[in-house]
């Protein structure tokens, strides 16, 4: 009854004010967020955190229920190249109200726009859970301006991964409103003798590489249109010494991602569509 009387004066206000409340129990003051979102919290964009559900979780009864109608799709393990039927959750924002979207259609369809628009949808490298949650969102996803996505170093990764890339960009393509990409490169590190010398790619070996098969991320990440800002980070992680050609090749791109390769990128996703946009204010990351 009183749940019911409070909805009522709720809507009795005018819409002006309604939507102030809306802000005031929506919008980010502080997130919780892992290592990979750090970039993100330099460029005062607070993160809303979309992760994979592991297996372990997904099997339990209390999990299953919860998220029961959420898309499914096939998560990776690991430790096995089973995939596991798995669907994605969402780390909720401290501070942040959500329950309020579910009181009543009307109060839903005027606040989810506040909501979307006021967070950074951060999938790290959970970009298999991109299309699923996306898709639940439905008309929602029009409200999205900001996304982060975390590229995997290529030469570990599985053919499931490349695939869900392509899905991933594919579907980050379709979004009406998205304004800013904050792209995380997974830079390979090895521990090398000082006489295992080599160099970073320059410009020119950046924009052949675009070519590669190796690369082919990169021409998917260019079917993203219409954005306004890029940035570009590398997340530095050690590896074995190379003994492949194909690591060898990352480990020379690894040296350069926040110099050429954010060059190019820029170039190809902001500059060539003349849309004005700028890659802003971005430091390195060690």
């Amino acid at each position: 009854m009183a749940s019911r009387i409070l909805r009522a004066r709720l809507l009795s206000l005018p819409l002006e004010i309604r939507l102030e409340i809306y802000r005031y129990l929506l919008e980010p003051e502080r997130a919780i967020s892992d290592e990979l979102s750090r970039p993100l919290e330099r460029q005062n964009l607070t993160p809303l955190c979309i992760r994979t559900l592991s297996p372990a979780r997904y099997e339990n009864r209390k999990w299953r229920q919860a998220y029961k109608r959420r898309s499914k799709y096939y998560g990776h393990s690991k430790r096995s190249n089973v995939p596991y039927l798995t669907t994605y959750y969402v780390i909720p924002a401290r501070f942040t109200y959500a329950s309020i979207l579910r009181v009543n259609r009307q109060i839903y369809s005027e606040a989810i726009p506040i909501l979307y628009s006021s967070y950074t949808m951060d999938f790290e490298r959970h970009v298999e859970a991109v299309q699923p949650f996306l898709s639940d969102l439905f008309l929602s996803t029009s409200s999205i301006r900001y996304v982060a996505i975390t590229k995997r170093a290529s030469p570990f990764e599985k053919e499931s991964h490349r695939a869900d890339w392509k899905t991933a960009c594919h579907a980050l393509a379709k979004l009406p409103q998205l304004q800013e990409l904050t792209l995380n490169v997974i830079a390979s590190k090895p521990r090398l003798s000082s006489h295992d010398i080599f160099s970073p790619m320059d410009r020119i070996e950046m924009v052949q590489m675009f070519a590669l098969d190796s690369f082919q991320w990169t021409r998917d990440l260019s079917n993203i249109e219409k954005l306004k800002k890029l940035h570009v980070y590398a997340h530095i992680e050690k590896c074995p010494v190379p003994k492949t050609d194909a690591l060898w090749e990352w480990v020379r791109f690894s040296e350069n991602i926040e110099g050429s390769f954010r060059e190019v990128l820029n170039s190809i996703l902001i500059e060539s569509q003349g849309n004005g946009g700028t890659t802003g204010r971005e430091e390195k990351r060690g």
